[in-house]
C-alpha cells in the first residue's frame, strides 16, 4: 500500500520525480509485487525514463513487461528507442499483445 502511495505520489511530479529512478529500477526490478504499479509513474517521468523502461521490457517480470509496454505506447512518438526491444517483446506469446499494442501506438 505505501508503495502505491509513493508511486501516485511521484506519478503526480512527473519529470521532476528523474532523481527517483534507481530505487524504481531497484524495486521494479527484484520483482516487488508491491511496486509493479509504480511503472505507470515511469510514464509520467518521460524521457528519462525511457531507459529503464527498456530495461524492464528485456529483465522484468510479466506483469512489469506488460505495464511497460502499454506504458510506451501511450508516450507514443517519443517512446521510438524502445520499438527493438518492443519487437522482440512481441515475438514472445505471454506479452507478446502489449508489446504489439504499443508498436501499432508508437508508429
Amino acid at each position: 500500500m505505501t508503495a502505491n502511495i509513493a508511486a501516485a505520489m511521484l506519478e503526480r511530479l512527473g519529470p521532476e520525480a528523474a532523481p527517483a529512478l534507481p530505487a524504481f529500477r531497484e524495486a521494479i526490478l527484484k520483482r516487488d509485487p508491491a511496486v509493479v504499479g509504480a511503472i505507470k509513474a515511469l510514464g509520467a517521468i518521460g524521457a528519462p525514463a525511457m531507459p529503464l523502461l527498456i530495461e524492464i521490457l528485456e529483465n522484468g517480470d510479466l506483469a512489469a513487461k506488460w505495464e511497460a509496454a502499454s506504458i510506451l505506447g501511450s508516450l507514443g512518438e517519443p517512446a521510438r528507442p524502445a520499438l527493438p526491444a518492443l519487437r522482440k517483446l512481441a515475438k514472445n506469446s505471454s506479452s507478446g499483445y502489449a508489446a504489439k499494442k504499443a508498436i501499432r501506438k508508437i508508429g
